[in-house]
């Protein structure tokens, strides 16, 4: 329920780091959820322990305990941990997810602090804040072309030979799944009536960059802007991705209600 600019002056925030070292706005986000996973999976970790002394008769009951152990056994993520983060809706999903993000953000911190992060090809679902990550990425982005935050758009190319015209910081995302649709690059298509529910989409550039001359970041003929969603129950949307489509079709592919997914 944030403005534009009230999202722009959170990511503003989260990406300055407080000038310390340095540091790039993208490094700075990192490290935050790097800390947050560590956080996390320590809490967790915590939690259990304590749950598994209580059981053998070495802990002491506490109304925390009682709450956590309770939530658990009706297969419900304890609202102490969901305050921290809110996951998956299963326990043991949820416990595995932070964990796999955790793990991949060692991988992410390592690769920041090179500076070769945003030459790597990424996937967004590693990350606990990804909104977070796109607005740092347009706070750097408009810092190398010298503009303010608020004239930049997020563009799509899903053509790798073709790029972004006019782009400072392009990035590649792979990972992501199309739901309604199958998509290889070129065209969106209707799925076979056989077809799963999801298929993987291929991997698409994005960059922040000026909008159009006039003002505005309309549909072109030929193309559709496709919702992304953090996850298939579509409570959480991250943006919008333009995608190609054949002329004529795109006010049948905006009823589809096709989206794109960051996990499922």
């Amino acid at each position: 329920g944030k403005s534009g600019r009230g999202r722009a002056e959170e990511g503003k925030d989260a990406g300055d780091g407080g000038g310390k070292g340095g540091r790039s706005p993208i490094e700075a986000f990192v490290d935050m959820e790097w800390e947050m996973g560590l956080e996390l999976v320590g809490t967790v970790n915590m939690a259990l322990t304590t749950l598994r002394k209580i059981l053998y008769g070495s802990g002491l009951l506490t109304p925390e305990s009682l709450k956590i152990g309770g939530d658990l056994l009706k297969g419900v993520v304890p609202g102490s941990w969901e305050k921290l983060y809110e996951g998956d809706s299963k326990p043991t999903a949820y416990i595995n997810s932070i964990v796999t993000k955790t793990v991949a953000l060692k991988r992410w911190k390592k690769e920041a602090r090179k500076g070769g992060l945003l030459n790597d090809c990424l996937n967004l679902s590693e990350l606990f804040r990804a909104g977070t990550f796109l607005e740092a990425l347009r706070q750097m982005s408009a810092r190398e072309q010298g503009v303010a935050m608020d004239s930049l758009v997020l563009k799509s190319s899903w053509d790798a030979r073709r790029g972004i015209s006019g782009a400072k910081l392009p990035i590649m995302i792979e990972g992501m799944l199309l739901q309604g649709a199958t998509f290889n690059g070129d065209n969106l298509s209707e799925p076979a009536a056989n077809a799963k529910e999801v298929v993987a989409a291929p991997p698409v550039t994005i960059a922040f960059v000026e909008r159009d001359g006039d003002g505005t970041d309309r549909d072109r003929k030929g193309e559709i802007g496709v919702p992304v969603y953090m996850t298939l129950t579509r409570e959480k949307f991250l943006t919008e991705l333009k995608c190609p489509c054949n002329d004529g079709d795109e006010g049948a592919w905006i009823l589809s209600g096709c989206a794109l997914v960051l996990q499922e």
